[in-house]
């Protein structure tokens, strides 16, 4: 049944319609229900309660889907062998949360970070904003390095731009960590 009024809800199907803005509160209440999830059964029938209960748009399949990848580590991190080893530290949420960005984005060779705009409301915040690792900027050198083998094509300024890489300058804007110099090509 569908209908033309908007402040009624819509069924197609017999399943509720999601409206992201709308059902703000039944999208963050799929996310609780994750949290309390404490067997991959457990997990597997929220998945199949947000993929066959309801109709998805992008944003809310976005949502749906967070939610039962959420609701999967909750049921990994609560199994018995995650309790028997003293269950996930912050050090394994944030590696599974790397591991999980890393396969999503395809990006798996080169350093990434989160920015928290909240750090820059604390005295020294900008630190996490402007300041490159001493591992990234070996990395950035030896990227440099690498795409300096074949210019032809190559616009002039983006030459530019890794030759100074490549002799140890940190690109505009940032600045390296104290420690030992690198070495230059």
């Amino acid at each position: 049944m569908t209908t033309t009024d908007p402040e009624l809800e819509v069924l197609v199907n017999g399943k509720r319609t999601i409206d992201e803005e709308k059902d703000l509160d039944l999208i963050l209440d799929w996310y609780k229900q994750a949290e309390m999830v404490t067997s991959p059964e457990g997990a597997q029938e929220l998945s199949k309660r947000l993929l066959g209960g309801f109709n998805h748009d992008l944003g809310s399949m976005c949502h749906a889907a967070a939610a039962a990848a959420y609701a999967s580590i909750k049921a990994v991190d609560t199994s018995e062998q995650s309790v028997k080893n003293g269950g996930f530290t912050d050090f394994q949420r944030n590696m599974i949360m790397w591991l999980i960005v890393q396969q999503i984005t395809g990006v798996t060779d080169e350093p990434m970070r989160i920015l928290r705009f909240g750090e820059l409301l604390k005295p020294g915040g900008w630190h996490n904003f402007n300041v490159l690792s001493r591992t990234t900027m070996a990395w950035l050198f030896e990227q440099a390095n690498e795409q300096l083998k074949n210019t032809d094509g190559m616009p002039k300024e983006l030459v530019k731009h890794l030759k100074a890489i490549a002799d140890g300058k940190v690109p505009k804007g940032f600045v390296l960590e104290s420690g030992p110099q690198l070495n230059k090509r």
